[in-house]
């Protein structure tokens, strides 16, 4: 069958129900097994004995799929019947079962689990059964995640009519914390039944719709106090099922994982558990998934992600079997509250958010040695629960035995683990590999005092943390409490919710600023200002997290890292501005710069990571003299490697190749006569540019466009920078020119903008004004003339004086931006600095309402008010412009 004629798709249809109905016989046939071994009556025995056969059917659908979809390419006639009829037979069964090994000893193995958790909540069950007099009357198997030898949550429903959610862990620690959290929410209180290795809990029911607006004030006032403990304790997986509406008490539903240990990694992301945002009840990501995740801020929305899908069988037009992805509505998501029927944006009542955790910290600060007891007793004899992976990335890990092919043999399913799990620590991957491979998530946990983590089946990862739960307690009571470290994490929480506010309300909402740092117009005192809204940790840590954007659907909260782009410069221009700059406060930071440098491709390349941080230090080397940050270029580039970024397949200026070649180029026209140490990045250096005149010269270039950013001019203006280094031939950069040109308009005095097929884009990162950016470089090594590069700033000028653009404040896509780039024109002689104040004074310019308008006010350089106060200093002092990476 090659084609369904319309008139033919509903009975097509209907077979579809008829392979669901065939599948689940086929598979009774071959692993039924007698409901009678479960422990519960006739009746229940019944009904959990179809819950778990449910439960296998999508991996046997997607077989279907491909046998069916297999005979269709044999037989073109694609006879239903005849297909039914020959995999019917009990010889089919016997080579399924062959071909499906590993299938078969999965399913085999999970029976077996399976039988023997139900035995298990019926003996564990009898006692509260008999305490509370009543019999189930029903079991909702699968809630939740499974672990330990196929254990997971169970709801139990009853002959009172309430129902109970069975845990297949204690309960002493949610007894013992209700004790605790009532101190400060009174209404703090649900049954649980506890025994030793399981517990029973009451069913808390969701009341999320108040008429009060004191009842929502008391809710945001008691997630601040969570808010609060969760920053003490370093908490972590609180996403949004952890949490219930009752409502103004937000009922914790799962506190497994209620206390971290200090992680000895570095990178930007891990670095969160110094803050309360990794615990997810703030959105530290402003994504569909992160957003949805996160306690104040998930809510009813459509998410399509490979750990919410779920897969509808549908015949496609050439007559074969597939499946479709349905996006998943979280609609009964439990965790928001809602105001007369209306639901309560979260950054609205921020002020009780700060009141509850304010009221919690100074508890906590005037009764240290109290709250450390208390807490010591709560988790002293208890396992707790450690993420070493968000389960989302295990559960990809499992949705790939939906496939067929994994399902042969078990060495194809351990071949993809064996690639992709933890690659740092072998002991961790043995855990994750072992458990994966029968079906579990992998489950760590580790105790109080310990620094290890172990598996439920005693294997044991040595100095996991660099400091235990209660090591980092103390120090983190001891160490964080104080003023600018509070101020600091309720800045990060200030700003998480803003996130979502924005993300919610698109373009009709007005937000206020990111930063609530003291705008002024005194240079020294803004970047003072900067400076000192970060904290120092003894680690050299920093407590204080920023937004970073490319746009109003990509936030990001990360610690100050090396990006040019985002707030790193902002030292630099501190150091500038302040002849009595803090040298420790900058060496602490750029030590903290280190630390949090990942070094992976998607953040290195560029402007940022290596390259950035050599930038950085090579202008405060020159500024302040102090051989320190030498030192710190020379340990840099010493143990560097050649094949650094052969992974590296992009050419860009901000965040590919060309980035990189700049910044390493002005390292070794600085330093390479001076010393031989820098032999190591010479020949990097030399790797990359070999690597952009091969990729250029086998024409690939054709598939870029016009722009400094992102397009042709990068490369133009890194290879005219090295082959002030080295020789490169003045012609491939005239070619490469020359191309760039044919996307020029003379009518719009622009080049074209690929993305959107336009002219309007008069910007740095795309456009004219960074295309004039490569030009001046390219003349400077006569690979272009210089009355052509006049003509260039001529047209751009006459845009500015007499046309007008539309433009945001920004340097990257505004009006900084251009004046910047006809600042460093005069600097090279193009226009005087008379014209260029002229053109200042008498530019037409409509400032426009973006959609990153609202980023305008931070302290960002390339998106954000940093931007602003640079050029100011590149006006007074006459620095070293960042736009094309100049350098003293």
């Amino acid at each position: 069958m090659t084609c369904i004629q319309e008139k033919e798709k509903k009975e097509y249809l209907n077979q579809i129900d008829v392979c669901e109905k065939f599948v689940k016989v086929l598979l009774l046939k071959k692993y039924c097994f007698d409901y009678n071994k479960l422990p519960f009556d006739h009746n229940l025995n019944r009904i959990v004995y179809e819950q778990y056969i449910q439960s296998l059917l999508p991996r046997f659908f997607r077989i279907f799929q491909v046998e069916y979809n297999s005979y269709l390419e044999v037989n073109s006639s694609g006879n239903y019947e005849e297909f039914v009829n020959s995999i019917i037979k009990d010889n089919y069964l016997d080579a399924f079962c062959d071909e499906m090994k590993y299938l078969d000893k999965l399913i085999k193995q999970r029976t077996k689990y399976f039988i023997s958790f139900m035995k298990e909540i019926e003996e564990n069950s009898t006692s509260f059964l008999c305490e509370k007099k009543i019999k189930i009357k029903n079991i909702i198997l699968f809630n939740g995640d499974s672990h330990n030898f196929g254990k997971f949550v169970v709801e139990l429903i009853c002959t009172d009519s309430n129902s109970y959610i069975y845990k297949p862990r204690s309960g002493d620690i949610d007894l013992k914390f209700q004790k605790f959290i009532r101190q400060f929410i009174p209404n703090y209180y649900y049954y649980v039944y506890s025994g030793e290795n399981y517990s029973i809990h009451e069913k808390i029911l969701a009341k999320q719709s108040v008429k009060s607006i004191k009842q929502v004030e008391d809710f945001y006032y008691n997630i601040g106090v969570f808010a609060g403990l969760f920053y003490c304790l370093s908490t972590t997986d609180m996403h949004f099922e952890n949490v219930i509406v009752n409502e103004e008490v937000p009922f914790l539903i799962d506190i497994e994982s209620l206390a971290n240990g200090l992680l000895s990694t570095g990178n930007a992301i891990s670095s969160i558990p110094y803050s309360s945002l990794n615990s997810m009840l703030f959105p530290f990501h402003c994504t569909e998934k992160f957003l949805n995740l996160s306690i104040t801020n998930g809510k009813g929305g459509e998410v399509n992600d490979f750990y919410f899908e779920d897969k509808k069988l549908e015949i496609t037009s050439d007559g074969t079997i597939d499946f479709v992805s349905q996006k998943i509505s979280f609609s009964d998501q439990k965790n928001r509250i809602f105001l007369n029927n209306m639901l309560v944006e979260p950054y609205d009542y921020y002020q009780y958010i700060e009141e509850g955790y304010k009221h919690f910290i100074s508890y906590v600060d005037n009764n240290k040695d109290s709250f450390v007891s208390t807490i010591t007793s709560i988790l002293e004899e208890e396992k707790v629960r450690v993420i070493v992976k968000p389960t989302y990335i295990y559960g990809k890990f499992l949705s790939i035995l939906d496939y067929p092919y994994y399902l042969m043999n078990q060495n194809h399913f351990e071949l993809i683990l064996e690639k992709n799990l933890s690659k740092k620590n072998q002991e961790i991957k043995i855990i994750e590999k072992e458990e994966l491979l029968e079906g579990d998530i992998p489950f760590f946990f580790t105790t109080l005092k310990s620094t290890n983590i172990f598996s439920n089946k005693g294997k044991v990862v040595k100095d996991y943390f660099k400091l235990s739960i209660y090591s980092n307690l103390l120090n983190r009571i001891e160490t964080t409490l104080n003023k600018k470290d509070i101020y600091n994490e309720l800045e990060n929480i200030r700003t998480a919710l803003l996130i979502s506010a924005i993300k919610d309300r698109h373009e009709f909402y007005e937000p206020p600023y990111f930063t609530s740092i003291v705008e002024t117009t005194n240079l020294k005192e803004w970047y003072k200002n900067f400076m000192n809204s970060f904290t120092y940790g003894e680690d050299s840590s920093i407590t204080r997290y920023l937004p970073v954007s490319n746009g109003k659907d990509n936030f990001l909260h990360i610690p100050l890292t090396v990006s040019l782009y985002n707030y790193a410069p902002n030292l630099l221009y501190y150091v500038y501005s302040d002849e009595n700059y803090d040298s420790e406060a900058i060496k602490n930071i750029l030590k903290t710069m280190i630390k949090f440098k990942t070094h992976e491709l998607n953040d290195s390349g560029g402007i940022h990571g290596l390259a950035g941080f050599l930038y950085l230090l090579m202008q405060l080397h020159e500024i302040t003299k102090d051989s320190w940050y030498y030192d710190e270029i020379i340990k840099q580039i010493e143990d560097i490697s050649v094949s650094k970024y052969d992974d590296l397949n992009n050419f860009d200026f901000l965040s590919g190749k060309s980035g990189l070649i700049l910044a390493f180029s002005n390292v070794l026209l600085k330093y390479r006569g001076t010393t031989e140490k820098v032999k190591n990045l010479t020949a990097l250096t030399q790797s990359i540019v070999q690597d952009t005149i091969d990729y250029v010269e086998n024409n690939n270039y054709f598939s870029l466009g016009a722009g400094l950013g992102h397009g042709l001019s990068g490369i133009i203006l890194a290879l005219s920078r090295f082959s002030k280094v080295e020789n490169v031939d003045r012609k491939l950069i005239s070619q490469l020119v020359d191309y760039e040109d044919s996307y020029f308009s003379e009518e719009y005095g622009n080049y074209l903008d690929t993305r959107n097929n336009s002219y309007d884009s008069y910007f740095f990162c795309y456009g004219l004004p960074g295309i004039i950016l490569s030009r001046i470089e390219a003349e400077s090594i006569g690979a272009v003339e210089r009355n052509y590069v006049q003509n260039l700033v001529n047209i751009l000028i006459n845009k500015v004086l007499d046309e007008g653009l539309a433009l945001d404040n920004t340097l990257c896509h505004g009006w900084f931006g251009i004046q910047d780039i006809l600042l460093i024109a005069s600097e090279n002689g193009y226009l005087t600095k008379e014209q260029y104040q002229e053109i200042k004074k008498g530019h037409k310019v409509i400032f426009q309402e973006n959609e990153l308008n609202y980023f305008n006010k931070c302290s960002h350089i390339f998106l954000g008010n940093g931007g602003r106060k640079y050029l100011k200093l590149r006006e007074e002092i006459s620095i070293p412009s960042l736009l094309n990476l100049s350098y003293l």
